[in-house]
């Protein structure tokens, strides 16, 4: 087995359903969502994982200020997911030599990454998996703003700006003038204050 046959694999289960691919991620337009799964191979090349995640448009604007590309990187979705925790909470790497490793990864992605992106087509569904997470965390500010503007647009603007504010007093560089830019843009005002 190799990873150029998985991916192979992959794609006879993804391209059906309106999947298509760059090199080893793919991507499914969904209205302002995009689906995505992502294979990652091992440093070493002897393993790999998948990773999946749907990014709204919207959101990723008001994080960014700027529109997302065209096609969808994994780390840049709103909520993002590794397949084991999808499983049983633990890390999952599949040696590629393995026999059956392909068919097994496509059971796995028909079992519970597609039933995934299907479950995160709403912004309650990725407010609520961010929050099962541990969001709002200094330690992962991407996700936090994520979460935070999430909760604006479901029209909690009050937790949307004290999540950012207490973001913006525990991050780290970049993320602090991140999560102050990100307050303007949701209507917080200047969080410094708070």
């Amino acid at each position: 087995m190799s990873a150029a046959s998985i991916i192979a694999r992959l794609d006879c289960e993804l391209a059906p359903i309106g999947f298509s691919r760059e090199k080893t991620t793919w991507n499914r337009e969904q209205h302002s969502l995009v689906e995505v799964i992502d294979i990652q191979t091992s440093k070493v090349g002897d393993a790999v994982t998948m990773n999946v995640g749907v990014l709204s448009r919207p959101i990723y604007f008001a994080c960014w200020g700027r529109d997302a590309d065209a096609f969808v990187e994994e780390p840049f979705c709103t909520v993002r997911a590794r397949v084991g925790q999808l499983l049983d909470g633990k890390d999952r790497w599949w040696d590629v030599s393995s026999t059956g490793v392909a068919d097994e990864m496509a059971d796995c992605l028909v079992a519970r990454i597609l039933p995934f992106l299907e479950h995160m087509r709403s912004l309650e569904a990725m407010r609520d998996w961010l929050a099962s997470t541990g969001m709002p965390s200094a330690k992962n500010p991407l996700s936090s703003i994520c979460f935070a503007v999430l909760l604006s647009q479901l029209g909690d603007i009050g937790a949307a700006c004290t999540a950012l504010a207490e973001l913006e007093r525990k991050a780290l560089g970049a993320w602090k003038v991140r999560a102050q830019e990100v307050a303007v843009r949701i209507g917080c005002g200047d969080i410094r204050g708070k």
